[in-house]
């Protein structure tokens, strides 16, 4: 079984290719557990918690299937550089939300902020 694995990796680039795959999807799998823990941290409900990872999970399976076709339409530099200021603007609204202690509503458009701007792994490599 292994003789498989050792064989593809011998394809010049793969293992690269494999390499960098996997570290670029480490990050998009910690934002949840991320939100998660944060928002437990400084509120201690779960229902809030969850409710936050909720806004940002949904928003992201919404916007995500129309990013690569915006950037199919209009450039990779474009979209890229059009999605960080929301995308910063959402993350600092969540964080400065989540440790101030007392603002749900700036909690929740921060987050919609921030996972409708999130860029899917494949619109990051270069082309």
């Amino acid at each position: 079984m292994i003789e498989r694995y050792v064989r593809s990796m011998s394809i010049p680039g793969l293992l690269k290719f494999s390499t960098d795959g996997a570290l670029a999807r480490l990050p998009m799998s910690m934002k949840v557990p991320g939100i998660l823990f944060a928002v437990l941290s400084q509120d201690h409900f779960v229902f809030y918690a969850g409710a936050a990872v909720g806004c940002f999970s949904l928003t992201r399976a919404v916007t995500a299937p129309a990013i690569p076709r915006l950037t199919d339409r209009f450039g990779q530099a474009k979209i890229l550089i059009s999605l960080l200021v929301p995308h910063v603007w959402g993350l600092s609204l969540m964080l400065n939300s989540i440790y101030s202690g007392n603002a749900r509503l700036p909690l929740v458009l921060g987050l919609i902020s921030f996972g409708a701007t999130d860029p899917p792994i494949g619109l990051n490599g270069s082309s």
